[in-house]
């Protein structure tokens, strides 16, 4: 498995026991004893979860042009602003990044003007 690929499972596992930690039950994620991620439009999230009825989705970039590229501004854009058919409310996002690139997806977020919003939740690990 190459170096990335590790990453970015770690990274999943990461994300998926802070979400249930959180109180999420994992639906999707590309990890054993989950179903595969669907696709939601164009883009395939690493995990889909729910909490209280209420679908989040999680997305994994690894940085660099995994985070800064056009087609990954793209995906995060999309996801950040699907509204729920059933609550009518935007979807829930956690977005999670290594440490050393916390600051770049802050950027990102502010270059693309999702800065702030509540339903957005960064994650660093």
């Amino acid at each position: 498995m190459a170096q990335d690929e590790v990453k970015r499972r770690g990274m999943v596992k990461d994300l998926i026991g802070e979400l249930k930690r959180e109180g999420a039950t994992i639906t999707h994620a590309p990890l054993d004893g989950y179903q595969r991620p669907y696709k939601i439009g164009q883009y395939t999230p690493a995990v889909i979860a729910t909490r209280a009825g209420k679908g989040l989705v999680g997305i994994v970039k690894l940085g660099g042009q995994d985070l800064e590229s056009g087609p990954s501004r793209q995906e995060i854009k999309y996801l950040a602003t699907r509204i729920s058919q059933k609550t009518k409310s935007a979807v829930p996002v956690y977005i999670a990044v290594p440490k050393e690139n916390h600051n770049d997806l802050l950027r990102v977020l502010k270059e693309l003007g999702l800065a702030g919003k509540g339903h957005i939740q960064t994650r660093a690990y």
